[in-house]
């Protein structure tokens, strides 16, 4: 009963159907403890690691890092206990533990977790196996969040090199490497580069899937992205609403990608001056960030702040102040009232009393703003 269960739960996972794979998974666990740990006990509790991997993995997908990190410590312990540190499994719960900690922009730990999965994937597989290389590129992802670009141009080339190797040049395995590489062109703003690189990944994708799949989704987002960069609007709309379909097609209605291709969306309205149009989206997006994060996060002041700035282009100052006042109160509250994060919500508050004509109030969290600078 619990093999069917976890069957079920991965098969609904891969068509993008989180919360039940969730549901059952957790009736996988729920029978396997049913089924005791006497004969076969080992098999049992790997089935249980795994298990609890897939929760893991479910949880971070759908935007939920911390709640991912629970069921990924005790898949890592169990794994430990009874495979032995070296075993691959091990590395692959290291590696599911930088992505959660770089979800929490934990940068320096998820980079110790990629280099300890690395060293475990080389050490077992050798230099050119697929799993070496998803960590090559999940370092490499790293490295250019972090703003160390060579770093990342090094680590996406040797991928690109290691698979073309193993597979030739026209293989789907390069896709997620030429990904990276159009990411990576894209922050240098070299966006000539980047087409490249996603036309050649979108193209192999294709090939390997038929175009509508969650990764399809990412890599067109991705080049939409590069086509607002050049102003080619057009261009970049007809592929964000490409995107979003197969997203939507392919994940749940509150997925977290879902939610990227409406505030990508929002925001290309908005630079073409479709405010109308970029409201709704951009609302939708709010909602969605409060309702995972808390209405007391960060991430969800930097959206009021967004939706400020599309009441003013509307001349709706007052609507637009309120939103930013209260931004105000969520980083104070969050981060302190004396942190440097409060210089641009200040500013921006101070710029729009101006517009709707209260000098005297703008000039005092102007000051506010300098003062903090100055600190």
């Amino acid at each position: 009963m619990a093999a069917a269960f976890e069957v079920l739960a991965r098969i609904h996972k891969a068509d993008g159907r989180e919360v039940t794979a969730s549901a059952l998974a957790e009736s996988a666990l729920d029978a396997l403890n049913t089924e005791g740990e006497g004969e076969g006990r080992a098999s049992i509790v790997v089935s249980k690691a795994r298990l609890q991997s897939l929760l893991a993995r479910i949880e971070l997908d759908q935007g939920n890092p911390a709640e991912a990190i629970p069921p990924a410590n005790l898949a890592l312990n169990t794994l430990r206990d009874l495979l032995g540190e070296q075993h691959p499994g091990v590395a692959e719960i290291l590696h599911m533990l930088g992505e959660i900690a770089q979800a929490e922009r934990k940068l320096e730990k998820a980079e110790s977790y990629y280099e300890e999965a690395l060293t475990k994937w080389e050490n077992f597989f050798g230099g050119s196996h697929p799993q070496v290389c998803q960590a090559v590129s999940s370092l490499a992802q790293l490295y250019q969040q972090q703003g160390r670009l060579t770093m990342a141009e090094n680590f996406h080339q040797r991928n690109q090199v290691a698979l073309e190797g193993r597979y030739g040049s026209a293989s789907p395995a390069l896709v997620d490497t030429l990904l990276g590489l159009g990411k990576l062109c894209r922050s240098q703003g070299n966006t000539g580069q980047a087409e490249a690189y996603l036309k050649r990944a979108a193209e192999l994708q294709g090939v390997a899937t038929g175009g509508a799949d969650r990764k399809m989704g990412e890599v067109l987002h991705t080049l939409a992205l590069v086509y607002q960069d050049q102003r080619n609007f057009i261009a970049a709309e007809a592929l964000l609403r490409k995107a979003m379909d197969i997203r939507q097609r392919t994940t749940e209605d509150d997925s977290l990608e879902i939610a990227e291709s409406k505030l990508a969306l929002a925001r290309l309205y908005r630079t073409s001056g479709k405010v109308v149009e970029a409201e709704p989206l951009l609302r939708d997006v709010l909602e969605w960030r409060s309702s995972r994060l808390g209405e007391e996060h960060p991430e969800v002041a930097s959206l009021l702040r967004e939706m400020a700035e599309l009441y003013a282009d509307q001349k709706e100052y007052i609507k637009a102040q309120s939103l930013v006042r209260k931004a105000l109160g969520i980083y104070g509250e969050a981060l302190g009232h004396r942190n440097l994060e409060l210089v641009g919500p200040l500013r921006q508050l101070a710029r729009l009393l101006e517009a709707s004509g209260d000098k005297e109030e703008a000039e005092t969290h102007r000051k506010m703003a300098e003062e903090l600078m100055g600190q």
